[in-house]
């Protein structure tokens, strides 16, 4: 949120021209001093005019497409983006069962207690349906995302995931929504 994932790819990719976008100018202020090397500007991933058409070789969305209710316009703008031969990879949850869920919550120790958004999770069937109607079945696939170590509840943060073993001892994640979050890497050939 505040430049991270651009820091990361940085060290590994020293000579790419990294670029993110984010709606919020605090954390765009916040990673412009974490990655100086990096261009952050001012934009959504709803506003298909922050970047040209087939611009960028790798495009990544992560952790983002669950605050908006309608995924084909987050798709057809990162298709717009994306060169020929490029990689979009999406990071998020998906849900494995025919219902495109929108989720809205109010935490009650909040000073204004108002309603918000934040974890809607598409369908990974309607998803496919989308690509395939788009590009066919060959360009994409969901790739389970799995962790090797635990995380703890936070008491600070209830809405930060957390990891549980479920009753065949599979590990999921969950968070203070009381939601099983299945989390998945969207991985688009362009």
């Amino acid at each position: 949120a505040a430049g991270e994932y651009l820091y990361y790819l940085n060290e590994q990719f020293p000579k790419a021209n990294l670029t993110g976008y984010d709606v919020v100018p605090e954390l765009l202020e916040k990673a412009k001093q974490y990655v100086p090397s990096a261009n952050f500007l001012p934009g959504s991933v709803l506003d298909s005019k922050i970047m040209s058409e087939d611009s960028a070789d790798i495009i990544t969305l992560l952790g983002v497409h669950g605050i908006f209710d309608d995924f084909s316009a987050i798709l057809d703008n990162l298709l717009y983006w994306c060169k020929p031969k490029g990689t979009i990879l999406i990071f998020g949850a998906f849900n494995p069962y025919l219902v495109d869920v929108f989720v809205q919550y109010r935490n009650i120790e909040s000073a204004d207690a108002t309603r918000e958004v934040g974890w809607n999770m598409f369908s990974k069937e309607g998803v496919s349906n989308m690509l395939e109607n788009k590009m066919g079945s060959n360009a994409f696939e969901f790739i389970p995302f799995e962790l090797s170590f635990d995380l703890e509840p936070t008491s600070d943060d209830p809405l930060r995931t957390w990891t549980f073993k479920d009753e065949d001892g599979t590990k999921r994640f969950t968070n203070g929504l009381s939601i099983i979050v299945n989390l998945y890497y969207l991985k688009i050939e362009v």
